[in-house]
Parts: C-alpha cells; sequence; structure tokens
C-alpha cells in the first residue's frame, strides 16, 4: 500500500513555493485524495483562501505574506513557515499529522470513552515510530456529521448547536493554527538570525523559524484575539476543540516524560512551552473575553456549553493521572503488543471488552498493578524531580 511516508515528498532545488504547493497537491491527489479534500475545505492553495483570512481586518492582513500551504508528513504535529529553496518565496508547512490525529481525536470525544481517548494518545506519542495513516473506525459517522452541517452565514443569528463529536470544531482549531503562524509576522518574531533555523525537509535542508516560549505566548494571544470576532456562542463552543488539542499534547507530553522516567533519563526541553500552560492561559484569555461580551448573562444553550467544557475538562486531568502511567507501564513492557491491541481497537477489530482483558493481560503478565510496582513507580517519579 503506498503512503505519505512510504512515498516521501522530495523537493527539487528549482521550484518555487508556488510550484511546491502545486507537486504537493498532485502527491495528495493521488496517495490521500480524502487528506487532499479537507486540505481544499480548509485552505486550498493559500492563506488568502481559508476561513481565518475572511475575519481578519486589513490592518491585520497587512504585511502578511500571502502564501501557499502545503500538506506533507513531518511527524512534529506543527506548523513552520519556510523559504522556498530557489530562494522565490516562502510556503507554510502543515503537518499531515495534525489533520490525522485532530480528526481521530475530536471525533472520539467526548462519546469513545478512555480505550479510543488513549489510542489517540499513543499513536500521537508514537507518530515518529509506529503510525497508522488510515482513520480511526468511529471518525465515519462523526465526518459524516459534519458534512451534512451548513456553516452559519454573518447574518445568521444562531449561536450554539450541538454535535455528537468536537469534530464540528476542527476548522476552528485550523483558523487558530494558522492565526499562530501569522501572528509570528505580525509580532515580528520572524526577524533577525536567531529566529532562522535550518531544518531537513523533503529530502534537503531549507530556512525555517525558530520559536521561542515567550513568543509562542504572544501569538496565542494574537490568534485568540482574532478569533474572538465569530458569535461568543460558536466561540465558547468552538475553543473546547483549541483546549482539547493542547490537552492532547499535553497527554503525550506526559506520557513521553513517564516512558523517559521508567528508563531512568530526563526529558529534554522544548521549542514550544508546556502544552497545558499554552492551554489554560488560552482558557483565561477567552473566559475574559466571553465575561466582558455577555456581562455575566449567558443564555441556556451558551451555559451549557460552558458546563460541558468544564465536565470535559476534569473527566480529562482524571484520565491523565490514571491512565498515562498505565500505558507507558504497558508500552515499556510490551511495546509491541501494546501498540498492536491499541491499532486492532482503532480499526475496529478489538471491541471494548476485549480491550480492557488484554490490557490487564499485560498488566497481570508483568506485575504493573503489584504494590511492589507502584512503589518503584512512586521511587522514580521522586527521583526524577530531585535530579
Amino acid at each position: 500500500m503506498h503512503t505519505l511516508r512510504s512515498e516521501p515528498f522530495l523537493l527539487n532545488r528549482e521550484w518555487s513555493s508556488r510550484q511546491i504547493a502545486e507537486q504537493a497537491r498532485l502527491r495528495l491527489a493521488k496517495l490521500r485524495p480524502d487528506v487532499l479534500e479537507l486540505h481544499d475545505a480548509l485552505f486550498h492553495d493559500g492563506v488568502e483562501n481559508s476561513d481565518l483570512w475572511a475575519i481578519m481586518t486589513p490592518e491585520e492582513k497587512e504585511g502578511i505574506l500571502r502564501i501557499p500551504v502545503i500538506a506533507i508528513p513531518i511527524q512534529e504535529f506543527n506548523t513552520c513557515i519556510a523559504e522556498a529553496p530557489a530562494g522565490d518565496g516562502q510556503f507554510i508547512v502543515f503537518d499531515t499529522c495534525i489533520f490525522k490525529e485532530l480528526v481521530d481525536l475530536l471525533s472520539a470525544v467526548p462519546t469513545q470513552g478512555l480505550p479510543a481517548w488513549t489510542a489517540c494518545v499513543l499513536q500521537g506519542a508514537l507518530r515518529k515510530v509506529s503510525w497508522t495513516e488510515s482513520p480511526a473506525f468511529w471518525t465515519e459517522a462523526a465526518i459524516r456529521e459534519v458534512k451534512a452541517y451548513e456553516w452559519p452565514k454573518p447574518d445568521h443569528g444562531v449561536v450554539y448547536t450541538r454535535f455528537s463529536s468536537l469534530l464540528i470544531g476542527l476548522r476552528f482549531c485550523v483558523m487558530f493554527i494558522l492565526a499562530h503562524e501569522f501572528a509570528h509576522q505580525k509580532l515580528n518574531h520572524l526577524a533577525g538570525d536567531l529566529s532562522v533555523v535550518l531544518r531537513e525537509l523533503g529530502g534537503i535542508v531549507v530556512t525555517a523559524h525558530q520559536k521561542h516560549h515567550a513568543r509562542e505566548f504572544e501569538a496565542d494571544a494574537w490568534a485568540l484575539k482574532v478569533l474572538t470576532r465569530v458569535p461568543v456562542g460558536y466561540f465558547a463552543t468552538w475553543l473546547l476543540c483549541i483546549e482539547a488539542m493542547f490537552w492532547y499534547l499535553n497527554s503525550i507530553e506526559l506520557f513521553n516524560a513517564e516512558c523517559q522516567r521508567i528508563k531512568g533519563a530526563t526529558s529534554l526541553p522544548s521549542d514550544h512551552p508546556d502544552a497545558w500552560e499554552r492551554g489554560r492561559r488560552i482558557s483565561e484569555l477567552s473566559a475574559d473575553f466571553i465575561e466582558t461580551t455577555t456581562q455575566g448573562n449567558l443564555d441556556e444553550s451558551l451555559y451549557k456549553s460552558l458546563k460541558a467544557r468544564k465536565t470535559l475538562f476534569e473527566w480529562w486531568k482524571k484520565a491523565n493521572g490514571l491512565m498515562i502511567p498505565l500505558l507507558a507501564e504497558c508500552y515499556w513492557n510490551d511495546p509491541e503488543r501494546t501498540v498492536g491491541i491499541h491499532d486492532a481497537f482503532r480499526d475496529g477489530s478489538l471491541g471494548v471488552d476485549e480491550y480492557k482483558a488484554e490490557m490487564r493481560s499485560i498488566e497481570t503478565k508483568h506485575k504493573i498493578t503489584s504494590t511492589w510496582y507502584g512503589l518503584r513507580r512512586t521511587v522514580r517519579r521522586v527521583k526524577s524531580k530531585l535530579f
């Protein structure tokens, strides 16, 4: 089977940014027409065709380069602005992992439960080494529901609609990601040699831009300010999708940190700040906006939306505390079987009861839930904080 990873996208040094975009589109059309359909629905062949561009003011658009967006797998759940190797323009690299992982994740939340959530986290954590391109079985119904939805027009008064999953907010997540990249341009974060880094892309080295923690927070705030232009009911509902994206990235960070602790190693710092902290700041800024806009007068639908947001947040924290250490222990003791169990659940060949039984058998075999094992885990946590 030919996939985006088995046939890597190789750049030609003579290509301009527009040629790179066209070749990337042809590749998606050949290997993943479903991803191309999603790509075109979100930003087609350039940022000026995106939903985000439509709500930006002329002042915000000023100075933003109207550059193409290309979707290729870089296994980082990240975007970056890169220079065409021929020196003819820039382009935005949008990791196809973002599409794939967000579709799986947002389709699973909140109805699919812990096995689906755990399968999403494990695949995200292992995206560089063990990654399945096919969508999870639970995405089909969510995608069908979203396709049947008529997107609101500016003069529509409806501000809140309930769906069976968070997938309806995928556009909002992508708008936020693009706005975040625009913010780096508007806030002059990309100027100077300190912002430039060389990285391998498409088989050759290109010039991209380095990120810094303080600038990431600033870019998040700028992006969120732009998104507050949508009706407050939609903003409050779709905001949860952005928060869930950061909670998901934090769950991956926790899994990786737990694996590092088991191995006795120390985690290396990232060029992006902690995902939970970014999500927390976004939540605080959003709460201020909602409070200012509504003056505390919430209609029933908006109240339910905010209540559901709080409920999911509490569920996510508990899931992190209960499942991440257990998942890391299972993966450390039996990586092949742990990955196989979650892949089987993702493709629908393993039911919930069978999933639980398979995971329990790993726990039993390696005595992961025993008192002695728990004591060793506590010692590892203490040592990782002290040294």
